[in-house]
């Protein structure tokens, strides 16, 4: 009995298949009409406003031909044609209100075509398969939408940043030059502590400047990862044992502990940007007590650990604390980026980062990168 109504499903979906492939000029016709005057996009040209609806239906056809339980199909078997359909909606300028609504139009049509030539009833098993593939469409094409549309206001926010820190860099380095120029050996006190003002400001702003830079271009995606197999050793070097020296002065004591023969896949530069981002936020904020650095594995990934002892940080800043600009300490210097830039150069390698925190105990930050496996 099983069989037999397996088979007749398997004749109701291949039924359907068909119809949809034989009447997809019709609907598309019909779903144009409607969507121009819908999303007010008479002035579109019909090349690009049907870019993608053909593929949809095509998609639809293959899947009821398929063996997967429709109320169930990954949403991967969505991607290619919803991230089609989306960038070309965002280039377009279309919001995600009018996508939605163009695709439920691109469903409604599809059944009432199908039913006005009686492939499909009123309310029926094959009406109910051609919503859930549609739900499942419409589901990955605005998860795809928001991706591109975030992506492309953020790659816009990183070209004007970007023109704006580049023509900062001019001035900056006229005026680096200018000191270097007015400077003498036969300087008094008084005009060497001024000097040593200006080359401490001039510094920050360079500091400034290229955080500013390397924020945006990590938002942007436009920082390629590199990552290679190596230890933990040969990542680090001597470039953490640097940040003893500014913990001392501050009359902290800076534990390190990992193990240097641990593998890991890594890209060097990302992961010293965030390994001393953490640490150097670590020292700042940390007035008195101890701030650790210690590495431990599990069976995929390596996970660095940054602790502190820091008057501690409430659930609302935690939840903001790795966005770009936002200080939760305005009277200390800083930018409000070394986090930012932490978190970005860490999701470049595929890895996640994350904070935890107790007022008046301290902060916890730690990131995992892969492991590498021998």
């Amino acid at each position: 009995m099983e069989s037999v109504d397996r088979a007749h499903d398997r004749e109701q979906r291949e039924a359907l298949a068909a119809a949809i492939e034989r009447h997809t000029k019709e609907i598309v016709d019909r779903w144009l009409k409607r969507v121009r005057v819908d999303a007010a996009a008479e002035n579109v040209p019909l090349t690009d406003l049907q870019d993608g609806v053909t593929d949809y239906l095509s998609r639809q056809a293959d899947l009821l031909r398929s063996d997967d339980t429709l109320d169930k199909t990954p949403a991967h078997t969505w991607t290619d044609v919803a991230r089609a359909h989306a960038l070309n909606r965002v280039r377009l300028g279309f919001d995600v209100t009018q996508l939605f609504h163009e695709l439920q139009m691109l469903r409604k049509i599809t059944i009432d075509v199908l039913r006005e030539h009686d492939v499909v009833s009123e309310r029926g098993t094959q009406v109910e398969r051609i919503s859930q593939l549609s739900e499942a469409a419409i589901n990955a094409s605005i998860a795809s939408y928001v991706a591109f549309r975030d992506f492309t206001a953020r790659r816009t926010e990183a070209e004007h940043i970007g023109f704006l820190t580049h023509e900062l860099r001019n001035p900056l380095s006229a005026a680096a030059m200018a000191a270097s120029q007015l400077r003498r050996p036969d300087l008094n006190p008084e005009q060497m502590r001024l000097f040593a003002i200006l080359d401490r400001s001039l510094d920050r702003l360079r500091r400034l400047i290229d955080e500013a830079m390397l924020t945006e271009r990590l938002q942007a995606g436009e920082v390629e990862s590199r990552p290679v197999d190596t230890t933990l050793g040969q990542l680090f070097g001597d470039s953490i044992d640097l940040f003893r020296s500014t913990a001392n002065a501050k009359g902290l004591e800076l534990d390190i502990s990992f193990d240097p023969a641990t593998h890991v896949r890594a890209d060097r530069m990302l992961t010293m940007s965030a390994l001393e981002n953490l640490l150097d936020n670590a020292i700042k904020y940390t007035d008195q007590g101890e701030v650790s650095f210690a590495v431990d594995e599990n069976s995929d990934e390596v996970v660095f650990h940054v602790r502190d002892s820091c008057a501690g940080l409430s659930e609302q800043e935690l939840r903001v604390i790795f966005e770009p600009f936002r200080r939760v300490h305005p009277k200390r210097p800083g930018s409000g980026l070394g986090l930012a830039i932490a978190r970005r150069a860490v999701e470049a390698q595929g890895g996640a980062i994350h904070a935890e925190s107790v007022i008046g105990v301290g902060c916890h930050f730690w990131f995992t990168l892969p492991k590498t496996h021998h």
